[in-house]
């Protein structure tokens, strides 16, 4: 398991995926690699549930339909990813 320790960017912007992993900026590191990818997969699925709230009366159900393996599909990765990184849901 890896010790998580959230840290600000050297750029200063809220989850730019440079993060500074266990005091790492290398993208060739391996925990920087995953705990960014976490990060990313992790906003996207928040980013697809709110697109579903936002437009479940006005998209046709196939397309809901879509959006939901999507969003099942990142859930899934997002939770696999925390559990090798160590970062509870």
């Amino acid at each position: 398991m890896i010790n998580f320790h959230h840290k600000k960017c050297l750029c200063n912007v809220t989850d730019c995926g440079k993060c500074l992993t266990l005091n790492c900026t290398d993208d060739s590191c391996s925990t920087h690699r995953l705990i960014t990818k976490w990060r990313y997969r992790k906003r996207l699925w928040e980013s697809l549930m709110s697109k579903t709230e936002k437009l479940r009366d006005s998209k046709p159900k196939k397309e809901l339909a879509s959006l939901q393996t999507d969003i099942k599909t990142c859930e899934e990765e997002v939770k696999r990813l925390g559990e090798v990184v160590g970062i509870k849901q």
